[in-house]
Parts: C-alpha cells; structure tokens; sequence
C-alpha cells in the first residue's frame, strides 16, 4: 500500500491544512488525540500550536487522524478556523 505523501489531500474539498488549522482551534474535539493533546500540553512553551504540533512532530498519528476523523466530517470543510 502506497503512503500519502506529506502535505497532499486525499479529497478535492479539504486538506491537511484545514484540518490543522481545526485542531489549533478545537483541540480537544477529536477524542482519539486527547492523549496526544496531554502530551503537547507538557512540552516548553515555545511548541506551537496543537495542530502545527501534530502535523510536525507527530505527522503519522496527525495523518491517522486526518484520514479517519477529518474526512468523515464534510460538515466542518470550508470555515475559517483561526
């Protein structure tokens, strides 16, 4: 099975980006990342926010997550998530 590149979307709609962005202003929202979250919680300040913190440091859980959380949730594509 052939691996996503980095940074490539697997749906016209959306991308990695957007989901990103979702968890720098949601990050307690996805369930399955709430440890994750414990553990960027717990590094030095200087970390960034929670999405960029994922798709940098832990990219396969973040590509898990975008794949089966993010892609089956049409109804959060298309806002502006600060």
């Amino acid at each position: 099975m052939a691996s996503v590149p980095k940074g490539t979307s697997d749906n016209p709609l959306t991308n990695k980006t957007e989901f990103m962005r979702y968890l720098d202003a949601n990050a307690d929202s996805v369930k399955p990342l709430r440890q994750l979250l414990a553990a960027y919680k717990a590094e030095p300040r200087n970390r960034g926010t929670f999405g960029y913190w994922m798709r940098n440091k832990k990219f396969a859980d973040f590509n898990k997550a975008y794949a089966s959380y993010w892609l089956k949730h049409p109804e959060l594509y298309g806002t502006i998530y600060q």
